[in-house]
């Protein structure tokens, strides 16, 4: 029997569909431990029951081998017929804030030995032709190495950057590259703060994280500006779920990782991370809106760079995003951005070069 015959792909529909897949797809992650937080059966549980508003029209398309999951593709499609001809656009979910997607792909499989059978699974049930685009793709990360074999069908456009800390090297190299004006920064907030007692990081995981530092990190975020635009996790109930569902999911195989910064007695700054095999990942930061002038937070960050670069088991920090705040830290960069995978070769190859056209007539109406 070839190997082929022993392939399926299969299509299921919302949360009854989830739930179907959801023991494979939870020994898949544990295949998988180093894969990042958000390509977990607890982040796409999460996000389908708290955030979807159509969960009902989300499908997964799971790939099999000899009953095992190795692949699977959560997609929401548009059912408004188009033109005739007309790609129809499966976009991979990434609603909840989190920035960053990636295939979901076991380590020894790649996608483009499947794509035949998938192909033809999706026309039968009426999705073909079809593009299959993921935002927010970190271009450089392991992950990507399941598309390879597809560059034809691939077209790639550079979005933004991802930053993160390279934790492998002594704290002080890191250091050596915070700008001027940060240092400053990080030398008066220490002393100021030190002047209510002896500043120090404690950080929680998993059950713990939830009892003893969770309670704090709300408080702490609801002091601050983030209370006043109302995307403090206390006051935005939608999002609060969503982040109790998945950090706090039994079946999770990343931990929870709260941190909170001390000046005496008193929780002054905290970190809301996912401690996923070497690298940690900060989904949301806070700080006592009293204590603002002494930049707790960023005293927070170089105590966890400190604490990362002296613990073997942390490769990484990953800040997830990269916004303009981070510039002041020099982390290391990757890029981020869109990768739109068609269903043929020649469709590609026709979107690149309209894409390059209009590339080109921009460029020549900024310069006129």
């Amino acid at each position: 029997m070839t190997l082929s015959a022993l392939r399926q792909v299969d299509i299921l529909h919302g949360p009854e569909g989830l739930q179907q897949l959801a023991p494979q797809w939870v020994a898949l992650d544990r295949e998988n431990p180093e894969a990042p937080f958000y390509t977990s059966h607890a982040w796409h549980a999460a996000w389908l029951h708290e955030l979807e508003t159509e969960a009902d029209s989300v499908m997964f398309i799971a790939l099999r081998e000899m009953e095992r999951l190795v692949g699977v593709m959560p997609v929401l499609s548009s059912d408004q017929p188009g033109k005739r001809l007309q790609p129809r656009v499966m976009e991979i979910p990434r609603r909840s804030g989190m920035d960053l997607s990636a295939p979901i792909m076991a380590a020894d499989q790649q996608l483009h030995e499947w794509w035949p059978l998938l192909r033809k699974t999706l026309k039968a049930a009426g999705h073909s032709p079809f593009i299959i685009k993921m935002t927010g793709a970190v271009l450089q990360s392991p992950q990507q190495k399941s598309l390879q074999g597809l560059e034809e069908k691939i077209i790639t456009r550079l979005q933004n950057h991802s930053c993160w800390f390279d934790c492998r090297q002594p704290h002080q190299a890191v250091q050596a590259e915070y700008s001027t004006r940060l240092k400053k920064i990080l030398r008066r907030g220490a002393r100021k703060l030190a002047a209510s007692g002896e500043i120090r990081l404690k950080s929680w995981s998993g059950q713990e994280a939830k009892k003893h530092a969770y309670p704090v990190f709300l408080q702490l975020e609801a002091s601050g500006w983030k209370a006043e635009s109302g995307t403090a996790l206390a006051l935005d109930e939608r999002a609060r779920r969503f982040h109790e569902a998945f950090l706090f999911n039994p079946d999770a195989t990343f931990q929870p990782q709260i941190n909170l910064l001390y000046a005496g007695d008193e929780a002054v700054a905290g970190q809301l991370c996912v401690r996923q095999g070497n690298t940690i990942s900060l989904l949301k930061i806070a700080y006592a809106q009293e204590m603002a002038r002494f930049s707790p937070g960023s005293v927070l960050l170089d105590k966890l760079i400190a604490a990362c670069c002296d613990d073997p088991q942390i490769d990484t920090i990953s800040l997830i995003t990269g916004q303009k705040w981070m510039e002041n830290w020099n982390p290391q960069k990757s890029d981020v951005g869109d990768i739109w995978l068609f269903e043929r070769s020649l469709s590609a190859r026709l979107a690149r070069g309209a894409a390059g056209l209009r590339d080109r007539l921009r460029q020549l109406r900024a310069s006129a």
